[in-house]
């Protein structure tokens, strides 16, 4: 399993989040990654959590790639594929 945060920026009520996604489509691992950081559950949103920017270096400490954007859609797409 890869851990992957992208670098954008994206404002919602005041605060700037970026993504973290596994590669897998099982989500244990990711829920794990996600604990072991602090990040609560409910940031957990269909396939990906909603992170602070400020955790974006923490996420990389911990093993996170950093990517673009484009990449995690690039993720989504072939665990649609994998799954149909």
């Amino acid at each position: 399993m890869t851990i992957f945060i992208d670098d954008v920026a994206i404002e919602k009520n005041g605060s700037y989040y970026c993504h973290l996604m596994s590669d897998r489509l099982e989500y244990d691992e990711l829920h794990d990654f996600a604990e072991r950081m602090g990040l609560p559950h409910y940031r957990f949103h269909r396939d990906h959590y909603d992170v602070v920017v400020e955790l974006r270096e923490t996420a990389v400490d911990y093993g996170a790639i950093l990517c673009k954007p484009t990449q995690l859609v690039n993720i989504r797409r072939a665990k649609r594929i994998r799954v149909q």
